[in-house]
């Protein structure tokens, strides 16, 4: 994955994007592939209730994945509990 830094475009007023946030952008998450990186065998989102956002848990995630979240969720991108993160955040992780 490349990084934020981009080279400054001819045109100024055109913003430039990182491939994360290209991705972030045109929404091309392969969550199925996130699910393969980061959450063990066996495990997926959960669904919530309703228009509720899906999650998986920490204790769902590979140790190093979990280690990411802790510091993402104390440092980046705060929440109320700790205890899941919404489907959007794991492209972060």
């Amino acid at each position: 994955m490349t990084t934020c830094h981009q080279p400054p475009p001819e045109d100024p007023t055109i913003p430039t994007l990182c491939e994360y946030g290209q991705k972030e952008k045109d929404k091309e998450w392969d969550f199925d592939e996130i699910v393969r990186d980061i959450l063990l065998p066996g495990k997926r989102f959960n669904k919530g209730r309703g228009d509720e956002e899906t999650t998986t848990n920490y204790g769902d995630m590979t140790q190093e994945a979990t280690f990411i979240f802790k510091f993402l969720v104390h440092n980046v991108w705060p929440k109320s509990h700790i205890t899941t993160t919404p489907k959007v955040v794991t492209p972060l992780i």
